[in-house]
């Protein structure tokens, strides 16, 4: 069964850090120190992958 998957990455969890700000007026350690490379996860796990940052490569590349 085909399935794609589109991970928006936004380098941190930041839902996480929106709620532990509402919550308890701080935030821990949920945003990444580094960008977190998704596509290099998904290969690991024997998935193709590809990063994209423009409308013209994400249609090319889900062709």
């Amino acid at each position: 069964m085909p399935i794609v998957w589109i991970v928006l990455n936004n380098s941190g969890n930041a839902m996480v850090a929106n709620l532990q700000h509402l919550l308890f007026d701080q935030v821990s350690s949920s945003l990444y120190r580094r960008p977190l490379d998704a596509a290099a996860v998904a290969r690991g796990l024997g998935a193709r992958a590809a990063v994209v940052s423009t409308l013209d490569d994400f249609a090319s590349v889900l062709d």
